[in-house]
Parts: structure tokens; sequence; C-alpha cells
């Protein structure tokens, strides 16, 4: 995956992820941020308190399978808890 501050959709699993970097330039441990749910996104988040977070640390933002700007997976079947871990696991 791409490390440098921007949007990107990341294919994992066969499914489009959504991944946003802010603050990439703070080289600090990235701060993940991942909406709550089921189907959440980090629209709000994004918009207030992450520009602030981003201005010391590295954030990314990840919206699960199915969630926001994801795409959502063919079966309504591929939203288990070992899907969703493995999705994230995945991400960087």
């Amino acid at each position: 995956m791409k490390t440098e501050n921007g949007e990107y959709h990341v294919v994992i699993n066969e499914i489009q992820h959504w991944i946003k970097i802010e603050g990439k330039e703070n080289n600090t441990i990235p701060l993940i941020i991942i909406h709550g749910g089921p189907g959440g996104n980090l629209y709000t988040f994004e918009r207030t308190v992450g520009p602030y977070l981003a201005k010391e640390r590295t954030v990314v933002y990840y919206e699960q399978r199915g969630c926001g700007r994801s795409e959502k997976p063919n079966s309504d079947n591929a939203y288990s808890i070992h899907e969703l871990i493995d999705d994230f696991k995945k991400i960087l």
C-alpha cells in the first residue's frame, strides 16, 4: 500500500477498501481510525477532529468492507469478524 498523504482505494481480499492518510510528514506510528458500525463511515471525523490530530500524528482513516466509500462484498454473508480482522491486518 502507498504510504503518502492522500486518498486510496486498495484491493484487500478482493474488496476495494477506502483509505486516507494525513500527517505522514510527522513520521509517527500511524493512528488508525476505524468507524463505528455496522455500516458506519468516517465523514464527520475526517472533517472535524482528524485534521487536528494530523498536525502532530500520522493518521490513517480506514472504512471497512461495505461501509462508507469502501466496496460492498458480493455476499451479505461476507461480513464475519474473521473477514473484517483479516482485512484490517492487510491495510498497511
